[in-house]
């Protein structure tokens, strides 16, 4: 039985369990799903009940890893402070942790050990130019005049590493990228953390790069069309941000096969920058990645290729 871990509002799950032809169970780590869920261990075997359904650790063939842990969405940001939905959150959490390491062994999209591995920029970039990718130049430092002749040299862009959300007139906020100058640093002193600094790349397009083990799904995001989405395309501007599929250079495909493979996933969403002269310049994999609106926008099949994948373990 196919194991599928997400969370009831994840539109993602519903569309590939449509498509599934064998059996599956879904488990989903929201706050209202877990409250009617039971969960049992007797030291061999575990066994995990959601209304009318049921499984046994005995009987899981395969894993899609949508999510693994219990996090906050957007309407439950507030919860943060309350110490009773903290140790529901925490204790959750550490027992879902043994349920994964007990069932490393079986096959999964993605494997969690790698994916979170995967999830560390510093490791992407490192395997990234091992197999040969070509990357922005750039900088981490909490220096100031570092950062300042950093700036100098090229025009660049400030990133986060861990993307967070706050709120902020009552609505949810994120930091996306953007354009920095070295009047940004002003107020800057070594008791900031180190931030990331990248060079700015001119871009001809943008690819979201989706793999499926040997299935790749590549969409051209024309984002320079965009006087919003222009520098992040994650600020979506979708009606002025043509998508369409497109066939990747074959040397391009060959290293994101290599790529996967060192990474050790399955599964993953890379984002690349197209310059001008044609040059694919790498920025970043994202493991547990959307796919969703580059298959509503492109017509490329994703989920179809997900849901073949895990039924090919049934």
């Amino acid at each position: 039985m196919i194991l599928v871990v997400s969370d009831v509002f994840d539109a993602h799950a519903d569309l590939v369990c449509s498509q599934l032809n064998k059996a599956f169970f879904r488990l989903n780590l929201d706050i209202a799903s877990l409250q009617n869920t039971s969960l049992s261990f007797d030291g061999e075997k575990w066994e995990i009940i959601f209304q009318d359904s049921k499984i046994k650790s005995t009987e899981i063939s395969c894993i899609w890893f949508r999510r693994a842990f219990v996090e906050l969405n957007s309407q439950e940001y507030e919860l943060q402070n309350d110490i009773h939905f903290r140790l529901f959150k925490n204790e959750w959490n550490a027992i879902l942790n043994g349920l994964w390491a007990y069932l490393k062994k079986i096959p999964a999209l993605n494997p969690l050990k790698e994916a979170y591995a995967g999830e560390n920029k510093f490791y992407q970039i490192m395997v990234a130019k091992e197999v040969g990718f070509q990357l922005p130049k750039m900088l981490v430092s909490n220096k100031k005049q570092q950062c300042i002749n950093f700036l100098k040299q090229q025009k660049s862009i400030f990133k986060v590493f861990n993307q967070d959300f706050y709120l902020k007139n009552e609505k949810l906020k994120g930091i996306y990228t953007n354009i920095i100058s070295q009047s940004d640093f002003d107020d800057f002193d070594a008791r900031q953390n180190p931030i990331l600094l990248q060079e700015y790349v001119s871009k001809s397009y943008e690819v979201r790069y989706t793999f499926v083990e040997n299935k790749h799904f590549v969409c051209k995001i024309d984002s320079q069309q965009s006087k919003i989405a222009n520098i992040d395309w994650r600020k979506y501007d979708l009606a002025h941000t043509p998508h369409e599929a497109i066939k990747p250079p074959e040397e391009i495909a060959m290293k994101v096969n290599l790529f996967s493979q060192q990474m050790g996933l399955k599964y993953g969403a890379i984002d690349f920058i197209v310059m001008p002269n044609n040059t694919w310049i790498f920025l970043e994999i994202n493991c547990f990645g959307q796919w969703m609106w580059i298959e509503t926008l492109s017509g490329l099949n994703i989920s179809h290729a997900i849901a073949s994948w895990l039924d090919s373990y049934n």
